[in-house]
This record gives structure tokens, C-alpha cells and sequence, in this order.
């Protein structure tokens, strides 16, 4: 067993089909688990592990994403990635390369700057509920919330220690009662943690054209999502 793993979640309304896929990739000395309720899907490179759905699909794959000191506590440090995410290095460099000297790892987020302008691009596009939303940044303020900027949660370098595992717990609790979309809470959580030592990467791994600016990444990229039938 590697010290390091890679790992993802792949969830489905239907366990016939996925919207999403499994990057292939070579052995270079971490393990790499997918967690997903449908028995159908394979890989030459993932650990596929099936979960039961317990709310939503989606909601599981966060659960998953939130909560590797439940599901992966044998690992001294946990790399996320959403299935569209890509890495171009070794994942273990890559970890030691950005989390050396922190105990989260995020990039910036690419478009916004903070969770008042996310949250109102999530209430325009209708992608989430407006009064969950509006109620939770209600909540925030309230509390006296001081900006945090806003990050890309897609790729999360984590280290295993008390720390984080109480940060994973305190995100969890947000989205499994408040918005699903994981980045409004993350922020805020960042400014509950105040021992919590932030690597904030400055790069974009996404392919958009994004609306800041930003370099994009040499280490990471993203494909596009699509709907692939398993069977």
C-alpha cells in the first residue's frame, strides 16, 4: 500500500450509465480507489469500490469527497479528483510539490472572487436553491465572516492528521445540511479553522476560458464530462 492515494467518486441515478469517466494511468507507486454505487464500471488503473447511495448520488459523492478519514484513514495524505480532473505528473510529486508545507492544498478559484458572487451565479443559473443559499450566507455573515477568497475544489491535496480530519468533518456537516455545492461552505469553514494551513495555488486547472486571468496549470487539466452507457 502506498502512503498516497488518489481518489475519486463516480455516482449514478442509473447504474447502467455514468456521466463522467475514469482517467487511465500508469503504476507510479500510489493507489488510486473510486468509490460508486454501480457494480459495471471498470478500469485497468482504479480500485472500484461500491458504495450505497443513502440520500442522493450526489450527495454520496460528496460524502465521499469530504470524509477520506473515514473511508482511506490507513493513508498519510489524500489527493482528490473530480472525474473530469487530470494530472500530468507523478501524483506523489505533485503532493510533495504542494502540500509540503501546508495541510490542504486548493486552487484559487478562476472566475469569482468570493461566495457573494458565487452564490449569486448558483441563484441565476438555477443551481441550487436560491433560499438555501441566500440562508446559508445569511448564517455566515451573521457569524461575522471575513472573506476567505473563493477556491476550485475539484483537486484537494490533503494531509492526514487532527487538523484536517476536523476541518473534513465541519465541510461535511455544512453541505450535508445546507447548499450541496461544496465551495460556498469551504471557504467559510477555512475561516472556522484558523489553524488550518492553507496552500492557496494560484494556476487554473480548468479548460474554460476563465473570467480572471490566471496561468494555466502545467500539472493538471480537465476533460469534458459525457454520458457513457456501462452495459
Amino acid at each position: 500500500m502506498s502512503e498516497i492515494v488518489v481518489y475519486t467518486a463516480l455516482f449514478t441515478d442509473d447504474i447502467t450509465q455514468v456521466y463522467g469517466g475514469l482517467p487511465e494511468y500508469d503504476d507510479n507507486g500510489v493507489d488510486y480507489i473510486c468509490f460508486t454505487n454501480t457494480p459495471h464500471l471498470k478500469s485497468n488503473t482504479w480500485d472500484i469500490r461500491l458504495i450505497e447511495v443513502e440520500e442522493s448520488s450526489r450527495k454520496s459523492a460528496r460524502k465521499c469527497k469530504m470524509m477520506p478519514h473515514k473511508l482511506l484513514p490507513e493513508y498519510s495524505g489524500w489527493i482528490w479528483m473530480d472525474n473530469s480532473c487530470i494530472f500530468k505528473y507523478n501524483p506523489k510529486d505533485l503532493y510533495d510539490f504542494y502540500n509540503s508545507n501546508s495541510d490542504i492544498a486548493v486552487h484559487e478559484h478562476c472566475d469569482r472572487r468570493n461566495i457573494i458572487e458565487e452564490a449569486n451565479i448558483l441563484i441565476s443559473r438555477g443551481i441550487d436553491d436560491s433560499e438555501t443559499i441566500m440562508n446559508q450566507l445569511s448564517s455566515y455573515i451573521s457569524e461575522g465572516y471575513k472573506d476567505q477568497g473563493l477556491f476550485e475544489t475539484g483537486i484537494l491535496f490533503r494531509e492526514n492528521n487532527s487538523k484536517v480530519n476536523k476541518f473534513n468533518e465541519m465541510w461535511w456537516v455544512e453541505v450535508s445540511t445546507k447548499s450541496v455545492r461544496d465551495q460556498l461552505s469551504f471557504s467559510y469553514i477555512i475561516w472556522k479553522c484558523k489553524d488550518i494551513k492553507i496552500n492557496a495555488i494560484k494556476e487554473t486547472f480548468v479548460a474554460h476560458r476563465h473570467v480572471l486571468g490566471k496561468q494555466q496549470s502545467e500539472h493538471f487539466y480537465t476533460i469534458p464530462r459525457k454520458s457513457e452507457r456501462l452495459i
